[in-house]
């Protein structure tokens, strides 16, 4: 299961559909609670998340995810079209997280990501 967390509905929904086109079941969320309440009951196999979410500091929702994801062994991906260093810097100090700079269209690049995480996971 890839969980995407995008405040972007139309980021989202095209990130969920390429990963679904690809074999890959998979569940979006624009909304920070929303996906938290859907992860308390889950442990998904992928995490995509950009980090900008609302008006909450990205660097303290890669930390707060990452600290009870990645270290758990759930591959993250990291994704924002701000180059924040203070998100970036939280994203290397975790292990199995990856950042990517979010530009239009990069769901193939993602997915191809993804897949490499997924299979580096198992």
């Amino acid at each position: 299961m890839v969980v995407v967390l995008d405040p972007d509905a139309a980021s989202a929904h095209e990130l969920r559909q390429s990963f679904e086109a690809a074999g890959l079941e998979t569940v979006d969320f624009t909304d920070l609670v929303a996906a938290g309440d859907y992860l308390r009951q889950t442990k998904p196999d992928l995490l995509v998340i950009d980090p900008e979410v609302a008006d909450v500091d990205g660097a303290k929702v890669v930390q707060f995810v990452g600290n009870k994801y990645a270290a758990g062994g759930v591959p993250m991906i990291v994704q924002s079209i701000e180059d924040d260093p203070r998100v970036i810097a939280t994203v290397n100090s975790l292990h199995g997280a990856k950042f990517v700079h979010k530009v239009d269209g990069n769901a193939p690049q993602l997915l191809s990501i993804a897949r490499e995480m997924l299979k580096a996971s198992c």
